[in-house]
């Protein structure tokens, strides 16, 4: 059976599965889409394909294909029937407050805000909050001249809980959520801020806070950013990530940061997409461990610190990204130690 030409095909995908001991993949679950009456709707029928002595086993669900989607369809039907139901008892009974901590926000300084969610209904209600709230695009950044704010930072993997809330009891989602840590602020001037919600999206989402943002000296983050935004080709994007981030006013000094350009999004990560990584001052465990393999790596140092970049498959689709790059954020030559 050709599987890497079936699992290749646009309309399919695959999902888990097993491993043998010499990591060679034994089980997979296929997904092939298939069309309904509404142009809208789709199931997903689904293969179990297994590897055997004698070969390669398909095994699925059989019945008439008719027959197969009315079932999946009104079983998809009362899925959503029950979410939709959900969502609204969540939505009445759940209030999500944004408190500002800071008296002024300034540029290239921190941001910070308390996020808390109340259950203001008369019954105890169990909702789905994940690992971490207050990351992939939690809130609503509005800025000058009504521009919404990018969210920036990386794509995490998270969990989800199912949490209890008593009547009247509040939980504290984020104590001190840095939202210029997460949003390219850059421009002085009026800015509002919304917290999105929990799971379900848009359930809980709390007040409006508007505030004024002060001028100030962007932070190391934004200014590598800014520097990279003129010389990144047509169609490419950027992340960033603060894994260590410091609140002291030495804007020199702030911590690790990831800077991920990405030209062409990998099926599962950026990894094996095409881009750039860089790695603007690491400390030694990271140069070791995160992201392994950056050994060998060290293009120099720049304001912010020594720079450390590893390239995926980035000359072909741009190039001069070597020299622009290093022009870019004045990299200078130095002998590692």
């Amino acid at each position: 059976m050709p599987v890497d030409e079936i699992t290749s095909l646009s309309r399919f995908w695959t999902s888990g599965g097993r491993y043998n001991r010499d990591g060679q993949q034994v089980e997979f679950h296929c997904f092939l889409r298939i069309p309904t009456m509404d142009p809208e709707e789709a199931v997903d029928w689904i293969w179990t394909v297994g590897k055997s002595d004698k070969g390669w086993v398909i095994d699925f669900e059989t019945m008439p294909l008719e027959k197969w989607i009315e079932k999946e369809t009104a079983r998809l039907n009362r899925e959503k029937e029950e979410a939709r139901m959900k969502r609204e008892e969540l939505k009445k009974g759940i209030e999500a407050r944004l408190t500002a901590l800071n008296k002024e926000f300034v540029i290239g300084q921190p941001m910070l805000f308390r996020v808390e969610m109340t259950n203001i209904s008369e019954s105890p209600i169990r909702c789905m909050v994940t690992s971490s709230a207050m990351v992939n695009d939690p809130m609503i950044v509005i800025g000058p001249n009504e521009n919404n704010i990018e969210y920036v930072d990386t794509s995490y993997q998270t969990g989800m809980r199912d949490e209890e809330i008593e009547p009247g009891e509040t939980i504290i989602l984020a104590d001190k959520y840095d939202v210029a840590s997460q949003y390219h602020i850059i421009k002085a001037g009026k800015y509002t801020f919304q917290f999105r919600g929990i799971w379900p999206p848009g359930t809980g989402s709390s007040n409006i806070v508007e505030k004024d943002v002060m001028p100030g000296e962007l932070s190391p983050a934004d200014s590598i950013v800014e520097r990279l935004l003129p010389v990144l080709p047509e169609g490419w994007v950027f992340t960033w990530r603060l894994l260590t981030k410091k609140t002291s006013s030495d804007s020199e000094s702030n911590g690790c940061i990831f800077v991920h350009l990405i030209g062409e999004q990998g099926r599962k990560t950026v990894d094996e997409g095409i881009g750039v990584l860089i790695v603007v001052n690491p400390t030694e465990d990271i140069i070791a461990v995160e992201p392994e393999g950056f050994e060998g790596h060290l293009w120099g140092r720049c304001k912010w610190g020594d720079v450390y970049v590893k390239p995926f498959d980035a000359d072909l689709l741009w190039p001069e990204y070597k020299e622009q790059i290093i022009k870019a954020l004045n990299i200078e030559k130095v002998e590692p130690d």
